[in-house]
């Protein structure tokens, strides 16, 4: 995260009451809470799984990082950046993946009655009950 204490610095000099930070890579989760609780109550946090990366990381990892989530759910208001993303992605196995994660987070979302920032990318998942209240586009 480069430059975030200048970014809500800046924000607040121009009178911003409050900002958003999505964690799209499980890695940055510590840094975005650490942000939020350096400037709680300005600065809030979703955390997802950008598609890019659900090859990049093992089951076990990811099982962690979900174990993560559920103990900081009442840390972050939301839950994205996911969604599906084949650009580039040329292996069935890596589609399956990214459709896995996906499913994995829009659950995730419903059972913790959280937002769920997505894309477009619902719609091909046929048969899944995303809860459109919860899904900002």
């Amino acid at each position: 995260m480069k430059n975030a204490e200048e970014i809500v610095s800046v924000a607040k000099e121009k009178g911003m009451t409050s900002i958003i930070t999505c964690v799209a890579e499980p890695k940055y989760l510590g840094e975005a809470l650490a942000l939020r609780d350096r400037n709680n109550g300005f600065v809030h946090v979703t955390a997802g799984f950008h598609p890019h990366y659900v090859t990049k990381y093992s089951d076990d990892y990811i099982k962690s990082y979900m174990d993560t989530l559920e103990s900081t759910r009442f840390s972050i208001i939301g839950i994205g950046e996911i969604g599906l993303d084949y650009s580039g992605v040329v292996s069935d196995d890596d589609k399956a993946r990214q459709k896995l994660m996906f499913r994995k987070f829009i659950d995730f979302a419903k059972v913790n009655n959280c937002l769920l920032y997505t894309s477009d990318a619902a719609d091909e998942l046929d048969g899944v009950d995303l809860g459109g209240s919860r899904i900002i586009k």
